[in-house]
């Protein structure tokens, strides 16, 4: 079973007004269990959005989910602040999760 984790799901883009970056975030770290994307991890935005840890990405805005590292692309595309739709399955059955891409706390910024 291969395993890549992408630490929160973030995202980095460019502040217009500062010109500082600012990272953009689903609040769940995810994982590679051979050719599914599993929610590994489960921070306070996405538990406020209702991920759980063991939910299965399926697609993100409505593009399938093919492994991790398409899923980070999407996210990185997601501008913080923006609304952003998850279907994941949960039990065998599926979800439809709605979020908003979060900041970074500034205390997790690199």
């Amino acid at each position: 079973m291969a395993t890549a984790l992408v630490a929160f799901a973030c995202a980095t883009t460019q502040a217009v007004a500062t010109d500082s970056p600012i990272s953009g975030c689903i609040g769940a770290a995810v994982s590679a269990n051979g050719s599914q994307v599993v929610i590994s991890a489960v921070g306070p935005a996405g538990q406020a959005a209702g991920l759980r840890q063991g939910d299965v990405v399926v697609s993100y805005n409505g593009a399938r989910i093919a492994d991790v590292r398409e899923f980070e692309r999407l996210v990185l595309d997601t501008p913080p602040g923006s609304a952003a739709t998850l279907e994941v399955m949960r039990a065998g059955r599926p979800v439809m999760i709605d979020l908003r891409v979060t900041e970074v706390p500034t205390e997790d910024r690199a």
